[in-house]
């Protein structure tokens, strides 16, 4: 996955696990992906996941109001899983999302897997919601649409010199055009577009489908209402491949069946090995050498 260096990336990496970073960015963006994958997904803005086929947005709270939260770390400080925590009624949201492929290839889709974690650290017991929809895009207006986020699908006139492309499309990204005829569908514990689930997610929670849509419109969410004693938690986990897949076939239930904690440690070992077995920088600064590694993950 070869993408350029973001300023958030730089900011995140400065911050141990667990802490809040300083960031000069005001809408800072982040990438997470599979080493020598084609396609990637965006870690937008306010926290969301956009990969081209869809856009993963949170919401906490009761009523759900939708998370933005531009401060957000790397684990470890370096590798390429974004971390951040946002606070609803005195419970502490904790959001942590990073890319893998179920049989390690790069060429296969990469899955995208969020695990929120709310603890209530408070001394009496507190309510909130946790909710998660699928929209196409942030906002209506061609002005600004792509300002934060990459431009998707695109692809680059292969009769034209490279270097008299415009800018904003001297790159190939994959997606979907929005189409306003898409059908939606909540089944058990997926969210699915025509036959293609775009979202997988924790059973118990309570589905809603949008018939009529635009490219803004939350065409499916699932939400969880909970209530957590003081020091308890709760765990959340989603998972949202980069591209659909069909609800019928052998990579869904592959998916389906793929838990958080069994995948986690097989990408970000390989990132560990990989970013640590070339070239290192000790200056006595963790930040700086955290900077450095960090860096090396979008040369891949």
């Amino acid at each position: 996955m070869k993408l350029p260096i973001t300023a958030a990336l730089l900011a995140a990496s400065f911050a141990a696990a667990g802490e809040a970073p300083f960031s000069y960015p005001l809408r800072p963006t982040d990438v997470i992906g599979v080493a020598d994958s084609t396609v990637g997904t965006m870690i937008t803005p306010e926290g969301y996941l956009f990969t081209g086929w869809g856009e993963f947005v949170f919401l906490v709270g009761s009523p759900p109001r939708p998370v933005d939260q531009r401060l957000r770390r790397l684990v470890d400080g370096y590798l390429p899983a974004v971390e951040y925590d946002v606070e609803d009624n005195g419970i502490v949201f904790t959001f942590t999302a990073f890319a893998a492929t179920l049989d390690g290839k790069p060429t296969s889709n990469p899955i995208n897997f969020v695990r929120v974690r709310a603890v209530n650290p408070t001394s009496r017991a507190r309510h909130s919601n946790l909710a998660a929809g699928i929209r196409h895009i942030h906002t209506n207006d061609p002005r600004v649409a792509w300002r934060y986020r990459f431009r998707r699908p695109v692809a680059p006139d292969a009769s034209v010199p490279y270097e008299k492309l415009p800018y904003e499309v001297r790159y190939y990204m994959d997606g979907e055009e929005f189409n306003p005829r898409w059908r939606y569908r909540a089944g058990r514990d997926w969210l699915e577009r025509d036959g293609r689930a775009l979202l997988m997610f924790a059973p118990g929670g309570e589905t809603k489908v949008e018939s009529e849509i635009q490219p803004t419109t939350l065409a499916g969410t699932v939400r969880y209402e909970f209530k957590l004693a003081p020091g308890a938690g709760r765990e959340f986990v989603f998972k949202m491949p980069t591209r659909p897949v069909r609800t019928d076939s052998a990579e869904f239930a592959r998916v389906r069946a793929a838990e958080y904690s069994a995948v986690y440690d097989r990408p970000m070992n390989a990132w560990r090995a990989l970013l640590n077995s070339g070239l290192s920088i000790s200056g006595g600064e963790k930040k700086v050498e955290d900077t450095f590694r960090a860096s090396l993950a979008y040369c891949y």
